[in-house]
């Protein structure tokens, strides 16, 4: 790695995959096995009650949807793969979902705290509520595969948020 950059060992971090569609399944699989994740959680809007699933090879501990924050708390990476419908036309992370994840049991050094990856869809996390994060703790870092309005604006301050790929 590059010396002075903070660095996060997946060995001993945890993933949580909000969607454990076809996507999810995908990166839940990478992040047990190609990354090894310490362990790796799932939610899944018809899950009733959490269960382990077993099929790739180790387990993912899959979640109602409703589980969410309390799953932040155990998480240092967060990966959106739900469509935009899963929100019901509102965030389903904002300020109070990243300071969760900011605030993760796993934490060892305050350089980097937490990711969040965004390969859904854009209006599933607030704007707003993330590029404040990103702003305010740089131990926030974000993935973004998406954008809030197409084309997106370059010249929004929200275009570039600080710790944000």
């Amino acid at each position: 790695g590059t010396p002075g950059m903070p660095q996060m060992m997946l060995s001993t971090k945890s993933a949580l995959v909000v969607g454990f569609g076809h996507v999810g399944k995908k990166i839940a699989r990478a992040c047990g096995q190609g990354l090894g994740c310490k362990r790796v959680y799932a939610t899944r809007q018809s899950a009733t009650e959490p269960y382990v699933d077993e099929s790739m090879g180790f387990p993912v501990h899959v979640h109602p949807a409703a589980d969410l924050k309390a799953l932040l708390r155990k998480v240092s990476c967060l990966f959106l793969c739900v469509p935009s419908a899963a929100g019901g036309g509102r965030p389903i992370v904002g300020a109070e979902e990243l300071a969760l994840l900011r605030s993760n049991e796993e934490q060892t050094d305050e350089r980097l705290k937490a990711v969040v990856v965004n390969v859904a869809r854009g209006d599933l996390v607030d704007e707003q509520a993330l590029f404040d994060a990103c702003s305010e703790d740089a131990g926030l870092r974000a993935a973004i595969d998406t954008w809030w309005s197409y084309p997106p604006d370059v010249a929004s301050k929200y275009a570039h948020p600080p710790s944000a790929l």
